[in-house]
């Protein structure tokens, strides 16, 4: 057993107290004078509780620390803090604050500007819970004072035994994740700076000494007062979970401070290589002061780190110089190669300038690191390249080492998890989503003049103002296919700001400078409000939205074809979804903007007719969502009719959302009947499901109201909404909105020239609506009751299939046709006279019996072989010349030459009963008997 030389233990003590003595000074240097002279009270401010100076809680608050008292200049400038403060020294019964110690970067090559101070406030006896809340509070107020002095403090209350019991913590804002006592223990050990009280006795423990034995020989022997030293514990293998963690929260730390963090992960890639056999940097500063070798530029802690980190990466050169370019941005400093200075003190910039010429740096390097103040957003974008690449080497690595090691626990799977959506949140690109550039990488990338310039319906944006002619040799920042998709990414990445001027080039008059001001205006208010609803703690989760942004006519001019013709917009109603005589659809374009608990921001652009509902059908869950809490913002551009679009858009959703809802209560589906443009448009809710279709007349329109459930094989109960504005006649109106039946019910109108209009609706609400021209009533009703009288065995149960039929006639003939949005009161509207047609029977013996079978085994909607007249017309034989044989076999057949349509008496689809419904088989009856009378009239006009 060596023996113990209490000499060589004072003077590696010394080394030691030389070393934080260094490092306090170097600190105090990159300070004010008054900074310094605050920071020097700090061992007063604890040992005294007094009322007169800062962190004052009460009376019973522990004070105290063993081996202190004021030194007479930390006495001259506490009366410039409290002028009648007068320390008093006193015997303390206990010392309730063993020491006091300094951590992290200051006073070393890695301090900064941006440091702060992280305080270790250590005590050996346990407090109890009230006096540790106690001075927890005095701690605070002290941090407090000192910032409003312009010094950011940390502290942290740290028992001896902290790093021999084990704790979890979740990762958060404020703290390191799950336990990292070990790798917190020899952070400290190689960065503390010891201000006063104990001192720790790793210090005198020789690397090669058994930790346990020797400490105890020191102590029991009398070779060291026990009441002179702390014992946090040795440090010599760091589990490997705790190199999990650590990277974990040094990602996160990342994806805000990059570069400072990048410089700790290598560190620490290069520990987890070396696992399990230890390598640490705290033994290898140990190492160095024990061998009497202290060089205060060697021992650097900042020094040692990237040293450390160097030595591993020798075959991998990009990393190893985006690790000393994350060193060198990190430490604040801008070094000059060419220019000749004189001896200059400041310590750190000739360190750093040696490592500089060291790595064989060109001045041109130099200066594009050193203007990261004014990097624009093209620098960031070419820097976040290699960091992505970097931290995503990190993450895998991390995941793999997790593997490995056996520590990917239930815990663990989580943290990665939520880290992976933030990384992925922060860095992945996706269709869709704006991307935002700068994670931390620049400090203001705000732009004064930015150009836009449009060539063949691409956008490019430029840096400054450019001459048109010069921009083929400019380098554009962004390009995309809408002016609102470039403004919206400069203001996402806060290269446009409120005052920057805009210069665009393009032959389309309405992207202008208004434009641009405009909308720019309206995404910055959008994204000032909306991106406060995001939170970290949301990664928990999956994504969800949160918002959403509707900016309107900001892709194409509304009124554009008006414009053209150099015509004013004279407006007969108030719809602004079909304005006018030239229905023109105020709403023809939009861009929506949505950001997501993740705080990503997406972009979607809808257009045209459909695009109201197509917008509704995508983001049906979000506005449902939203409705419930607050409605989306809304933002319109250039139009006299910008809050009546607000608010018809405004009312139209809510209305739908309402819709969506009640057909989930009532396990039914709901049509919203309404014009849009020159064009009608049925939107259809049915539990969580969203379609529309456009069509081109209220024929069409009034005929979307039919559905038949493809996964049950059956009808639902069908219910009509119709748009306060959609023009309807009083027939159709109401149709539509009476009640359905027990029975079927076929309502038919005549017109002028012989036309027939049939409206049929079944018992569940379904409509199918169709004209028959040169037909009359008669025939009408007679051949829709042979039909109906064949299709009781073709559809549903066995069952008849009763029809109710009704004459309709109009009381006002030439007020039929008017329905509108003033004229909702029902007195306005002209009366429809329903008149009953009961015990209807018609001879069918004029009639040609046409039967109709569908081709099972053909998908084409013209397979149907048809039988007439006990002859068969094969579609497999004559493909579809067989509807010219037919019809003009039919035409020999007649008896007269009246002419008159030909008529589809009886129809098979090919189906089970249980999967036809009586619409489909009508609506399959009109497309046929279309497709033949066509054929007919064209025979007879030959």
């Amino acid at each position: 057993m060596n023996e113990i030389d209490k000499k060589h233990l004072k003077k590696i003590e010394n080394e030691f107290l030389t070393l934080s003595r260094i490092r306090f000074d170097r600190m105090l240097a990159s300070l004010t004078q008054k900074q310094q002279d605050y920071l020097r009270l700090l061992p007063l401010f604890f040992h005294v509780n007094h009322p007169m100076l800062p962190g004052y809680h009460d009376s019973f608050t522990p004070c105290g620390i063993p081996n202190y008292s004021p030194t007479s200049l930390e006495k001259q400038i506490v009366k410039t803090v409290s002028q009648s403060f007068d320390y008093q020294s006193k015997a303390y019964h206990s010392f309730a604050i063993a020491s006091l110690f300094l951590m992290g970067s200051m006073g070393t090559l890695g301090q900064s500007v941006s440091s702060d101070i992280d305080l270790w406030i250590c005590f050996t006896d346990k407090l109890s819970d009230e006096l540790n809340q106690k001075l927890t509070k005095k701690a605070e107020n002290i941090k407090l004072w000192f910032a409003e002095k312009g010094i950011e403090l940390n502290f942290y209350l740290v028992h001896k035994n902290d790093f021999s019991q084990v704790s979890s913590k979740q990762l958060g804002d404020d703290n390191c994740g799950n336990t990292q006592r070990f790798l917190l223990l020899d952070e400290f050990y190689r960065t503390a700076i010891w201000l006063v009280g104990r001192k720790p006795l790793w210090w005198v423990i020789p690397e090669s000494e058994n930790y346990s034995n020797f400490s105890n020989r020191l102590i029991k022997q009398k070779h060291l007062d026990d009441l002179d030293w702390i014992d946090f514990g040795e440090v010599k293998i760091i589990p490997a979970v705790e190199y999990f963690t650590a990277t974990l929260w040094q990602l996160y730390k990342s994806i805000e401070s990059p570069y400072k963090s990048f410089v700790k992960l290598m560190a620490l890639e290069v520990y987890a290589k070396n696992h399990p056999c230890g390598g640490l940097l705290s033994s290898q500063l140990k190492s160095i002061l024990h061998a009497n070798q202290l060089n205060s530029t060697e021992c650097d802690p900042y020094l040692l780190l990237l040293q450390f980190s160097e030595a591993s990466l020798k075959q991998s050169p990009q990393k190893l110089e985006f690790l000393r370019r994350s060193f060198y941005l990190k430490s604040g400093l801008k070094i000059k190669l060419n220019v000749r200075y004189e001896k200059t003190k400041n310590w750190r910039y000739e360190l750093m300038k040696g490592l500089v010429k060291q790595w064989g740096w060109s001045s041109a390097s130099l200066e594009r690191l050193n203007n990261r103040p004014n990097w624009k957003i093209d620098s960031v974008a070419e820097q976040r390249k290699d960091l992505i690449k970097e931290l995503t080497s990190c993450y895998y690595a991390l995941s793999n080492f997790a593997r490995v090691q056996g520590v990917m626990n239930k815990s663990i799977k989580q943290e990665l998890t939520h880290l992976g959506r933030q990384l992925y949140a922060s860095f992945e690109r996706r269709n869709g989503k704006v991307d935002s550039l700068n994670n931390g990488l620049a400090k203001n990338v705000t732009e004064n003049t930015l150009t836009f310039s449009e060539n063949d319906g691409v956008w490019s944006v430029y840096q400054e103002q450019i001459p048109r002619q010069e921009l083929p040799i400019n380098q554009s920042i962004y390009v995309s296919s809408s002016l609102f998709d470039c403004l919206t990414w400069g203001c996402v990445n806060k290269v446009i700001g409120a005052n920057t001027h805009f210069h665009l080039y393009t032959d389309i008059a309405y992207f202008n400078q208004d434009y641009a001001k405009q909308t720019t205006r309206e995404i910055l208010k959008w994204i000032s409000i909306e991106k406060t609803k995001h939170s970290n703690s949301n990664f928990k989760e999956s994504a969800k939205p949160l918002s959403l942004g509707l900016f309107i006519n900001t892709g194409v001019d509304p009124l554009l074809n008006e414009k053209n013709r150099d015509r004013y917009l004279i407006a007969n109603n108030s719809d602004c979804l079909s304005l006018s005589s030239e229905k023109n659809n105020l709403v023809f374009s939009f861009h929506v903007l949505s950001l997501n608990s993740w705080g990503e921001i997406d972009l979607n652009y809808f257009q045209g007719n459909d695009a109201i509902p197509l917008f509704f059908k995508e983001y049906s869950d979000v506005i449902t969502q939203l409705y419930s809490l607050e409605k989306p913002s809304f933002y319109c551009h250039g139009l006299l009719q910008n809050k009546a679009i607000v608010e018809r858009l405004t009312s139209l959703l809510q209305d739908w959302v309402k819709l969506l809802s009640k057909s989930r209560v009532d396990k039914s589906r709901i049509y919203y009947l309404m014009s849009v443009g020159n064009q009608f448009l049925s939107v259809s809710f049915d539990n969580k499901q969203v379609d529309y279709k456009l069509s081109t007349n209220k024929e069409m329109l009034i005929n979307s109201v039919h559905y038949i459930d493809k996964e049950n094989l059956q009808d639902k109960k069908i219910k009509v909404h119709l748009d306060p504005f959609l023009p309807l006649r009083a027939i159709e109106e109401l149709v539509l909105l009476r009640r359905s039946n027990k029975n079927h019910q076929c309502f038919i109108s005549e017109g002028k020239h012989q036309t027939i209009e049939v409206l049929f609706k079944s018992n569940l609400g379904a409509i199918h609506a169709r004209k028959h021209e040169k037909s009359s009533l008669k025939q009408i009703i007679a051949h829709y009751q042979q039909f109906f009288m064949k299709a009781e065995n073709r559809i549903g149960d066995l069952k008849t299939l009763e029809v109710d039929y009704f004459r309709c006639e109009i009381a006002d003939v030439d007020n039929e046709s008017i329905r509108t949005f003033k004229s909702q009161d029902k007195k306005q509207l002209p009366a429809v006279k329903l008149l009953p047609l009961k015990n209807v029977h018609s001879n069918m013996h004029n009639f040609n019996l046409i039967q109709a079978i569908k081709m099972t085994n053909n998908s084409s909607p013209l397979a149907f072989n048809f039988h007439s007249s006990e002859k068969d017309y094969l579609f497999g034989i004559d493909k579809e010349g067989i509807y010219t044989k037919l019809a003009q076999d039919i035409l020999k057949r007649r008896k007269t030459k009246e002419q008159y349509p030909i008529y589809i008496t009886d129809l098979d689809l090919g189906k089970e009963r249980h999967q036809v419904n009586i619409v489909e088989l009508l609506n399959v009856k009109r497309d046929l008997e279309n497709r033949l009378n066509l054929i007919l009239s064209k025979i007879n006009q030959s």
